[in-house]
């Protein structure tokens, strides 16, 4: 659905919140994405999205004080699949979570593996001790732990691991689907319709992802058929999961044709227009970021700033505001060399890169701490001057190292930033590191954090 656009990010996500409870108020057994890059925050945006609609001001809300259509209908369960994909068993899973959510609660806290006994698998105690000993060379204590009951065992890694064993073989693809639409549908459920989310499928196994979703495909198919409502949101990359479609089936295979086939509708998640906008929200000392950034900052460092995600930007706004012991003193450039001030810009952008490229981060931060152990030169705090007091030892290797610093800051042409050879350099070397050094270079040489 279409979002109009506007500038800020928050208010185009908070459309989309109320575009997705009104779908979900009209529509029904709907499988729907939500699409977004990795990091542009599709799991944050859900669990703002379950806090919205279920908030006990909506809940309570007649419909004479707000239209019916903004007020939450739906019970929302959400299922992450990165942190269940290491179970070989998506039956025994999947109603695990469904159960959690919805029956145990009103079981008194009953275990799924207990609920199941209760349910009608009657040979499961049985089995526990006879595929466990099928499976296991079990010692004699374990063999006489196998046969406790089980809510005296139920806690025991062995337990756990031989009941999702026998789960698998039980709960074949036929009982998972009535199983599935029992705990649904109980006669102690209050809800009549429901919205299930899955996150973080792009990120998983391909086979654990695509069985998923062939798993919900036929589970709203089943729903459908008793009269029930369910509807599905999957949070995907959209790029990512053709990439692991073509990996599983081959690059040969038509991904544009199975999205048309497997979702209804598409919900893309909005994006900042403008990642210094959105970062410059954040911090709590607020400047003209991109006025700024984009006059003293390097292209280069500009691409790299501009392609991180927008997880990555929070975590540079808390690195940032984590990082500064010296405030600013100036909100835009001036003409002295005010160190608290390029403190914040180096500090800015030596973060950047180590959130974009670790590796590169390494090295610029072991060429800055080379510079630093040479004791031929000076800076005065105060004065955007580097003063050379004797010969510099493997010039080259200095230089160089200057050079890969300067490659993320603008040169500019200021008429304080001074270097006084004193005859230590020659009248090239003087030229080419007038036209490398640069205020934040300056304050990386002192004592900028990096």
């Amino acid at each position: 659905m279409e979002i109009e656009k506007k500038n800020d990010l928050f208010v185009q996500r908070e459309q989309l919140i109320g575009e997705l409870i009104k779908f979900n108020n009209i529509e029904k057994n709907r499988i729907c994405s939500l699409v977004g890059e990795w990091g542009s925050g599709k799991s944050f945006f859900i669990d703002k999205f379950i806090e919205r609609v279920e908030q006990e001001d909506i809940l309570k809300t007649s419909e004479e004080e707000s239209e019916p259509m903004t007020k939450q209908s739906f019970k929302i369960m959400k299922f992450d699949a990165w942190e269940n994909q290491a179970s070989t068993n998506i039956n025994g899973i999947f109603l695990e979570f469904v159960y959690n959510d919805l029956i145990k609660p009103l079981k008194d806290g009953k275990s799924f593996y207990e609920f199941m006994q209760e349910y009608g698998l009657k040979y499961f105690k049985d089995l526990i001790k006879s595929v466990g000993e099928a499976l296991l060379p079990l010692t004699k204590d374990v063999s006489k732990q196998m046969i406790k009951p089980i809510d005296e065992f139920n806690n025991m890694a062995v337990y756990k691991m031989l009941s999702n064993t026998i789960l698998n073989e039980i709960i074949d693809e036929k009982k998972f689907y009535e199983i599935m639409i029992d705990l649904l549908f109980s006669e102690e459920q209050i809800n009549n319709k429901y919205l299930l989310i899955i996150d973080e499928l792009d990120r998983c196994e391909p086979r654990f992802s695509i069985e998923l979703i062939k798993k919900i495909i036929y589970l709203n198919k089943e729903i459908m058929k008793k009269g029930k409502d369910v509807n599905f949101l999957i949070s995907i990359n959209k790029l990512e999961f053709a990439n692991l479609l073509n990996g599983y089936y081959g690059n040969e295979y038509d991904t544009h044709q199975y999205f048309d086939k497997v979702f209804d509708y598409e919900f893309y998640l909005p994006e900042a227009q403008n990642k210094y906008e959105y970062l410059g929200t954040l911090l709590t000392k607020q400047i003209s970021l991109e006025y700024e950034l984009n006059t003293k900052i390097s292209l280069k460092s500009k691409e790299i700033f501009e392609s991180l995600n927008y997880r990555k930007l929070n975590i540079l706004a808390e690195k940032i505001e984590n990082k500064r012991p010296i405030q600013w003193e100036n909100q835009y450039y001036m003409s002295g060399f005010d160190p608290a001030y390029y403190f914040d810009i180096t500090r800015f952008i030596i973060e950047v890169i180590k959130l974009k490229n670790f590796k590169e981060y390494l090295e610029i931060k072991s060429a800055i701490l080379r510079l630093r152990k040479y004791n031929n030169f000076s800076i005065v705090k105060g004065e955007a001057r580097i003063t050379f007091k004797k010969t510099i030892k493997q010039k080259d290797a200095f230089i160089k190292d200057i050079s890969k610093v300067s490659e993320y800051f603008k040169k500019e042409d200021l008429n304080e930033i001074g270097i006084i050879s004193n005859g230590y350099l020659t009248q090239s070397e003087e030229d080419q590191l007038f036209t490398l050094i640069s205020p934040e270079i300056l304050c990386l040489m002192m004592d900028c954090p990096i």
